[in-house]
Parts: C-alpha cells; sequence; structure tokens
C-alpha cells in the first residue's frame, strides 16, 4: 500500500466519522489525523495489508481518544509529552491491538509532535489547545481573543503543515552553521550590547546570518536553520529586543546592521589598501606632525604609557578621516544611536560560511584591521565620572584581553583602573573574576606591577587634557581632508557596499569604509619606516581613561 492508495479510502473514512461525531469539523479532523497517522507508519517501512481496517481501527482508536480529551482524561497521543517510562497506557489499550502496534503510535505522535514545533505561536497553539486539551473552537477563540473563524483556518494550515513535514521528513536538510563575529562602535550597553546578545550562541549568530539579505517569518526561519520553531521564537524576541534584529508588521525578521563576507571584505581591502599607498607620503607627513604635537604636550608620563597615547591619537585622527572626512561621509548622523537598554552603539558583524578556509589574504586583512573600530565604555565614582576609550589592533596589541572576564571587563575596568591610579585598595565592587584577570591584563599592557602593588598602565588623563588630544587629532584629520579628500571622494563612490533593500537604519559612510585598513596601513608604513612605535616590544594597546569630577 503505497501514498496514492491512501486517497481511495479518504470517502470511506469520511463515513465513518460522520456517523460518529457531531460536529463536521470534528470528523474531518478524524479523517485527517487517520491519514496521517498511516503516512507516518509506512514512512516508517510498516505494510499495511488490509488497508480498509487498519484505517477503521485507527479512526476508532482516534475518536477514543477525542472522547477522552472531551470528558476531562488525558490523550493517548499528546503532541507536547509522552511518558515512555511507564507502561499503563499500553495495559489500557492492549484490548485493541497488541503492544508493539501501540508503540508505533507512540513513535507517530513523536514525529508529529517534532512537526507541531516547527509551527508558528498562533497556529501551534490553535492545535495544541484543540487536539491536546480537547478545547472546543469556541473557547479557543475567547481564550486567544481571536474570531472562531480564525481558529478554524488555523487549525486547517496547521494540519495541513504537519502532514507536509511528515511526508517530506526524510528530505529535510540541516543547515550547516556558520559563524558570525559582532562588534560594534559607540559606547556599550550596561550588559555589554551589542556582543553580550551574540557572544557563544551558535543559533543567534545563525538566525542574522539568514535573516539579512530578505526578511523572514519564524517558520521559515526554522525550516532553514533545522530547528522547530519553538525553540528559536525566544530567540528572535531576544534580538529584536536588543535592536540587533526587527519585526515587521507582517511578522518577519530582519537582521538590522551590516553584515560583510570574505569575498566582499577581500575586493575593497585590495582597493583601499592601493588607495592608502597611493598617497602614503600625504598620509605619512600628517600623522608624523601628529606625533610630535602630541608629545609636546609633555604630559607626566613615562616613555611605555606615553607610546599608547600616541598609538591612540594616530587611529584617532586617521579612522575619523576614514569614517566622517568628507561632507557625505557626515551627512547621516556621526554619533551613534542610543539605545532603548542604555548605550549608543553601531554594530557590525563579520561573516563566515560554514566551509569558510582561512587564506593568506584573509590573515593579511586581519593584520590591516581595527576591529570593532573606537570603543567606548563608561563607568563613575562617588566624585568622578569615567570614560574608557579604546582600540583594538592586530599590531603589538591583544585584541582579547578582556578574554575569559568579557562581562567583568567592560563593566569594570574603569573601576579597577582608578582604584589602581589613585593607589587605594580595590574595593569590594570589583568581581573577583576580574581581579583573578590582573595577571593578564598586566600581560595585555593595562596594568603592571611594581613589587606587590597593581598600577595602570594605560595613560589616565583629566578632561582638558584629554580635549588637547582630541583637538589635534582633528586639526590632523583636516589636514588630511585638504590633502587627500578629492581623491578619497571618488575612491568611496567607486567602492560603496549595496545594502539589502529593507536594510535603512545603517549610516552611509558605512557603505563607503566597511574595511577599514586605511589606519593601520599608514601605522604599519610608520612603523616599518621607524617614526611611530621604535623599539616597541610589548603588548601596547591604545587605550586612554578620561576622569572628570562631578
Amino acid at each position: 500500500m503505497d501514498k496514492l492508495t491512501l486517497t481511495e479510502y479518504y470517502d470511506y473514512l469520511s463515513r465513518v466519522a460522520n456517523s460518529k461525531c457531531r460536529s463536521q469539523f470534528d470528523a474531518e479532523d478524524l479523517v485527517s489525523e487517520t491519514i496521517l497517522s498511516a503516512l507516518a507508519f509506512i514512512k516508517r517501512g510498516g505494510v499495511i495489508e488490509y488497508p480498509k481496517t487498519w484505517l477503521a481501527n485507527t479512526l476508532m482508536h482516534k475518536y477514543a481518544d477525542l472522547q477522552r480529551r472531551r470528558a476531562g482524561c488525558g490523550s493517548v497521543i499528546s503532541l507536547d509529552l509522552i511518558d515512555f517510562s511507564s507502561d499503563d497506557d499500553l495495559v489500557e489499550y492492549a484490548s485493541h491491538d497488541d503492544l508493539a502496534e501501540r508503540q508505533l503510535e507512540y513513535e507517530e505522535a513523536a514525529e508529529v509532535r517534532r512537526e507541531l514545533n516547527y509551527l508558528a505561536k498562533l497556529t501551534r497553539e490553535v492545535l495544541m489547545r484543540y487536539y491536546v486539551r480537547g478545547e472546543s473552537v469556541d473557547y479557543i477563540a475567547s481564550a486567544l481573543g481571536i474570531p472562531s473563524g480564525t481558529v478554524k483556518s488555523r487549525l486547517d494550515r496547521g494540519r495541513q503543515q504537519v502532514k507536509k513535514g511528515l511526508e517530506a521528513m526524510e528530505t529535510k536538510k540541516n543547515h550547516l552553521p556558520g559563524r558570525l563575529n559582532v562588534s560594534n562602535s559607540g559606547s556599550c550597553g550596561p550588559k555589554y550590547e551589542p556582543m553580550s546578545l551574540v557572544e557563544g550562541d551558535l543559533i543567534a549568530e545563525n538566525l542574522l546570518l539568514l535573516a539579512y539579505e530578505k526578511p523572514l517569518t519564524p517558520v521559515e526561519l526554522a525550516e532553514r536553520i533545522g530547528i522547530p520553531t519553538v525553540y528559536i521564537e525566544p530567540i528572535l524576541d531576544r534580538l529584536v529586543g536588543g535592536e540587533l534584529m526587527v519585526k515587521t508588521d507582517s511578522g518577519r525578521y530582519y537582521t538590522d546592521f551590516i553584515i560583510t563576507y570574505p569575498e566582499t571584505k577581500a575586493e575593497r581591502f585590495e582597493n583601499q589598501l592601493a588607495f592608502a599607498n597611493a598617497h602614503m607620503s600625504d598620509f605619512c607627513e600628517v600623522t608624523r606632525r601628529l606625533i610630535e604635537k602630541v608629545r609636546a604636550l609633555a604630559f607626566v608620563l613615562d616613555d611605555r604609557i606615553y607610546m599608547k597615547l600616541e598609538r591612540y591619537a594616530v587611529l584617532r585622527a586617521l579612522q575619523n578621516f576614514q569614517l566622517f572626512g568628507l561632507p557625505e561621509l557626515k551627512s547621516g548622523s556621526t554619533k551613534p544611536p542610543k539605545r532603548r537598554d542604555g548605550g549608543a552603539w553601531l554594530a557590525t558583524g563579520n561573516a563566515f560560511p560554514a566551509d569558510y578556509r582561512e587564506t593568506e589574504l584573509s590573515r593579511k586583512i586581519y593584520d590591516y584591521s581595527i576591529l570593532g573600530g573606537h570603543r567606548t565604555t563608561n563607568g563613575e565614582t562617588d566624585n568622578y565620572k569615567l570614560w574608557l576609550y579604546e582600540f583594538d589592533t592586530p599590531m603589538w596589541d591583544c585584541t582579547a584581553r578582556y578574554a575569559g572576564c568579557f562581562d567583568y571587563y567592560f563593566a569594570h575596568i574603569h573601576h579597577l583602573l582608578w582604584y589602581t591610579y589613585n593607589r587605594q585598595p580595590i574595593g569590594n565592587d570589583i568581581p573577583n573574576a576580574l581581579i583573578e584577570a590582573i595577571p593578564r591584563l598586566c600581560e595585555c599592557g593595562v596594568l603592571r606591577k611594581e613589587g606587590d602593588t597593581v598600577l595602570p598602565d594605560i595613560p589616565i588623563l583629566t578632561e582638558n587634557d584629554y580635549k588637547s588630544v582630541t583637538a589635534l587629532c582633528d586639526a590632523a584629520t583636516s589636514e588630511l581632508t585638504e590633502r587627500v579628500g578629492e581623491a578619497y571622494r571618488v575612491h568611496i563612490r567607486e567602492n560603496r557596499i549595496k545594502l539589502p533593500s529593507h536594510l535603512k537604519s545603517v549610516p552611509e559612510q558605512f557603505t563607503y569604509v566597511i574595511n577599514g585598513c586605511i589606519p593601520m596601513a599608514v601605522v604599519r608604513r610608520l612603523y616599518d619606516d621607524g617614526l611611530h612605535m621604535a623599539g616597541v616590544d610589548y603588548c601596547c594597546p591604545p587605550m586612554v581613561l578620561m576622569y572628570k569630577e562631578k
């Protein structure tokens, strides 16, 4: 007996069902459930020698289940919960069929339950209420606040989707998971958003990747990722709440920040590097004079710490030129938007497909990258406000300086630096995890030890001193615009990244400068010529802590 032959018995089953049920709707349900059971049994390799008898018996079993639900008893085949540890149900139904056939019904229920979990939330709840709890159409409509017609259409749609899922069970292919590294510019949220929304969550990463090119429904995402809808819905809600995704009025979801892929980055990297090399003399001359002016400020800092301030100033000036050096780059908001949960940030994502393999070019691109842009986090003490500004680079730096204490680093590093700067005992507000990470932070050039005393190893400046540095950076950025601005205008217009049509939140400048390799190209040339970071053979992160009295 095959699937096609089953349709020959549809009229017969309808007559039997109508003779037992008071509702046409219930009769149609019984017939549909009986056909589904037969399909599942055949798919498992079962052979139905006497189809008419087999189908009639199955329909009667399901009718008995329906009556038990209406009477308030448990259903034999629950689409949500089946306890295989008990044989009570098997004993109770031994008079219907042998134990082996009853076990097959349990297996069938598991398959139906699995398909049910792939349905959209409202459709899934309607089917659960109707088939598992035995609630009437009118009761469900009242409980969910929807018309009875909607309940009936959801039941019909759900049955068809479950049937389709069972028939296609063997052909379903799981999505091969890729990876998505999310970083941000601006100020992180109080729970270190946006990175913490995705960090270590492979499902969240792949949902963001799948919903980038076009908006998708939860059911479409579930089918593509190979995970039931019921499990991904809370993740989608979390990503929407964290402002990494948007839910449309039609119930679709899309990723709300720019994602780049290896091939996109490779093409733009070569073009940006060519531009930087073509104008390297102007970049180096302006940057070299900036270094001299920063050094002339003569802050009371040892040379090791001054070098980190110098690195910070160079990267700030060069990145500001790349991001905001032209009027058209300033046409959008130059400040990251404030987020509903706190912080003000713009996210970007680097995608790595499942079959991604590192190449010599990808390693070179990494060497010329600034990871996450100009990151800002803040905190405060009883008397002072604190701001930490930092860049992450792959050159004489540790881009994972917070490894092992990700959450604690961004929340408490300001306070730890402030305690050590003032040579005060470390307060109880510093988590043990961050205290235990002090040796690593010393290796990364954030802290240092003098005997048993822990001290900061980065520049700590007053607001006025910090503003004197940024004024020099802004002047250098303006000079670069005067020298190479017109050539840069041509370059960015020729290399703009086209975004998906629905993605409206990405600032214009992000579509022009996605690789951001110009700053590190200049830094590496200055280093090779002995004009910047001469003699550096230690971890030298470009970081500054600024403080201001309340």
